[in-house]
């Protein structure tokens, strides 16, 4: 349950004397704050994802030069409510989905695997990443957010423990999802182009932090109990151990030619 605080603004009538001889008294305006609260019930029970209605953006930039934004898709998730608070859920993500929309379609396929690749995602071993919730609270005085998540981002077997603001809504049984998260790449062990690890290589650094809009509803109703099993996908996989000297070697050459 969240609450707003509505300001509301009093102003008293002012009566004026009419036809009387006797000077009108002064009139003071008043300005009093009146609490409106308004309550948002979060109903008990494991909510799931509405994979067709799921969006989730990502945007990644160059230091210098280019930006690139794009699409990946949401393959199954689920929200668990205790007590009117979120106490946990999960969301899986399908990194073979990468999709680049600012380039032209016949000309985006060599970013897009590039970042399937042992430089960035190494989709081929580590085909999911995931956002497992842990808990949630109120959030107040912060713009388009009302609720935090908390939780752990798990990308290429890596787990790291993040917070993630968001505007939660409740309506008809149906939990509705809406934030952005900034995530930084290098504690992924994601290096390939970072200038934090590299100093050779002038314009073709590529920024640690990436970003991702969510946009996710929740149904009521019968879930998958998702999280063991997520837990268990996400952290498992082949390191690639090929890939992955080939993605520590070449440092930025390809960085420069992909994303220009």
């Amino acid at each position: 349950m969240f609450k707003y605080l509505v300001p509301t603004l009093v102003i008293p009538l002012i009566f004026l004397g009419a036809g009387c001889t006797e000077v009108a008294p002064d009139v003071v305006d008043e300005i009093q704050e009146e609490v409106v609260v308004v309550s948002l019930e979060l109903v008990d029970g494991a909510y799931a994802l509405n994979t067709e209605e799921a969006s989730v953006e990502w945007s990644a930039s160059k230091k210098v030069g280019a930006e690139h934004f794009g699409t990946i898709n949401v393959t199954t998730g689920e929200v668990v409510v205790e007590g009117g608070v979120v106490t946990g859920g999960a969301v899986v993500i399908d990194m073979s989905t990468i999709v680049s929309l600012d380039l032209p379609e016949d000309s985006r396929g060599g970013l897009q695997e590039h970042l399937m690749s042992a430089d960035f995602f190494n989709v081929e071993a580590f085909p999911v990443a995931s956002f497992t919730i842990t808990g949630g609270s109120v959030l107040e005085g912060i713009e388009d957010a009302n609720y935090r998540l908390d939780g752990s981002m798990t990308i290429k077997g890596e787990s790291v423990e993040m917070s993630v603001p968001v505007m939660l809504e409740v309506e008809e049984g149906e939990i509705s999802l809406a934030g952005e998260m900034e995530i930084d790449r290098t504690k992924f062990g994601i290096t390939y182009g970072s200038g934090s690890f590299f100093d050779n290589l002038g314009d073709a650094v590529i920024n640690d932090v990436f970003g991702l809009t969510l946009a996710l509803e929740f149904e009521s109703g019968e879930t998958e109990n998702l999280l063991g099993e997520i837990i268990e996908e996400v952290t498992e996989g082949d390191e690639g151990e090929e890939g992955e000297e080939k993605g520590e070697d070449d440092h930025g050459e390809e960085a420069e030619e992909d994303m220009e």
